[in-house]
């Protein structure tokens, strides 16, 4: 899951009015639904799919992207989506494979299986294999026809507080996963409370009354974590802030994080022949690169740690509770259609070495030594000096008139080294300052306000003349950073 609306890199929606096609400037235009508001370049395997189908037919096939619309919650209904594909309100659409069985489909349960496929090279097996076109082949059930299996990152075992000190200490927390039936009976056998992972989930965290809540649990991936997480608000006026870091479990591979790209099957019989071949041969494309890319976890940890969360190894006695409490999950499995598929699965997986930790830069099983600045990545932000002007109508879009700490006017960003300057001028002149780290993707930014940290997370986008921010969490009102972060690129001035 990722949530930054990074416009600056979508791709423009076409409306094809439900007839299947369009035509621009001699092109046949494609829609396709994601349900990913951060744009497509967090998910390098779908981008590389739209772009190879352009390339192929040497721009004769296009596809334009369009984000299906959130829910209040901020999360999607990756479920709706493919109803939508189905109904032929889209051509194409991609999703995880953890939202088809809402929609009717059992292919892919036994990706949702804890522990199984536990490696990249195991995933990577499967994903190569004849299994992957039959779980395609299963999307008919919903309507669908299947054109690529994607593979993704895996997913670990999240702690919200501390490390797991064992599996019986899930019993009675809240568990956010991303939700399909095993998912579900996975968390129900630890004792555990399934809910719907979703970015600053409430009470995860933090409770309402903006203190650090009871412990709890989570799955997700390296790449997600940083955009889904709620957590490590740091004030020197809270005692044991610390409690609110994630605590990664780097043995623990829940499973992987896999996406399947989709198609309306009349929608497709409605292209020619030419044109079918370009889409299933870009399709069998992606599914390959997506095993070369799926593996970010060495370059994420160190981002990671940078923006506070921590790292730590179940223990043996960990690693078997949690074996022995998943026995009758295999066993249901087992006793149904899913039985040759996971032994196929077991065997691909006896063919590789029992999977590494991931490897974690030096202090980041730890607490941060200090906790009043950004530290543990050099910033690859070009240095500069940036201007933005934000309106009445800015504030009004973001939703901050009438909150402290925004009014309209000019501001000055200075980025110098891992420490940044905003000037504000027009009509209050005012300024802050701070420091930054990590990759622009994942900055984390803290904010030194006479002696109070402030901690804010973004993603940005970064090219010669501008950079666009994107307000992943905040310690102040989203809305607040909203209007004065990201209301607008921000244009280079002077170096």
């Amino acid at each position: 899951m990722r949530w930054p609306a990074l416009a600056a890199l979508a791709l423009v929606s076409l409306s094809l009015a439900g007839c299947g096609a369009a035509t621009r400037n001699g092109a046949v235009v494609l829609r396709m639904y994601s349900p990913d508001p951060a744009g497509i370049q967090h998910d390098p395997a779908v981008q590389f799919f739209v772009e190879r189908v352009a390339r192929l037919s040497s721009g004769r096939l296009r596809i334009d992207v369009e984000s299906y619309p959130r829910r209040a919650d901020g999360s999607v209904n990756e479920a709706g989506l493919l109803r939508a594909v189905a109904r032929g309100e889209a051509d194409l659409g991609w999703a995880h494979t953890a939202s088809f069985d809402a929609v009717g489909v059992d292919a892919f349960d036994v990706l949702d299986a804890p522990m199984l496929i536990d490696s990249y090279p195991t995933e990577t097996a499967v994903v190569r294999s004849v299994l992957a076109q039959r779980m395609l082949a299963g999307v008919s059930r919903g309507g669908l026809s299947g054109l690529a299996l994607l593979a993704g990152p895996l997913d670990r075992l999240i702690g919200t507080s501390t490390p797991l000190p064992g599996a019986s200490a899930i019993r009675g927390r809240t568990f956010a996963v991303r939700l399909s039936t095993v998912a579900r009976t996975a968390v129900r056998d630890l004792g555990g409370r399934p809910v719907a992972l979703v970015p600053g989930l409430p009470g995860l965290y933090w409770s309402e009354l903006d203190m650090p809540g009871p412990p709890a649990f989570a799955e997700d991936d390296l790449d997600s974590i940083f955009f889904d997480r709620w957590g490590g608000r740091c004030d020197f006026g809270i005692d044991h802030c610390d409690t609110s870091r994630p605590w990664v479990m780097t043995n623990v591979v829940l499973g992987p994080t896999v996406e399947a790209i989709v198609a309306n099957p009349s929608h497709l019989r409605r292209l020619s022949a030419t044109q079918r071949s370009w889409l299933t041969r870009a399709a069998a494309d992606a599914m390959a690169y997506s095993t070369r890319v799926a593996d970010r976890d060495d370059r994420l940890a160190p981002e990671l740690c940078a923006a506070g969360v921590r790292f730590s190894a179940a223990s043996p006695a960990t690693l078997a509770g949690l074996t022995r409490a998943w026995r009758p999950l295999y066993a249901q499995l087992e006793a149904g259609a899913a039985s040759p598929v996971i032994r196929t699965i077991l065997a691909l997986r006896a063919r590789h070495a029992a999977p590494a930790p991931v490897p974690v830069p030096r202090d980041c099983h730890r607490e941060p030594a200090r906790a009043d600045a950004a530290h543990g990545v050099r910033s690859t932000l070009p240095n500069g000096v940036y201007r933005l002007q934000v309106t009445a109508a800015d504030i009004r879009d973001a939703g901050a008139q009438g909150l402290g700490g925004v009014q309209a006017g000019v501001e000055t960003l200075t980025l110098r080294d891992d420490h940044w300057r905003l000037a504000f001028t027009e009509p209050t002149a005012g300024t802050e300052y701070g420091t930054y780290a990590g990759t622009p993707l994942r900055t984390a930014w803290f904010t030194d306000r006479a002696g109070q940290l402030e901690e804010e997370f973004f993603s940005i986008v970064a090219s010669r003349d501008e950079l666009l921010f994107h307000v992943v969490q905040s310690w102040a009102d989203d809305r607040v950073e909203q209007a004065l972060y990201a209301s607008h690129p921000w244009q280079r001035i002077g170096n």
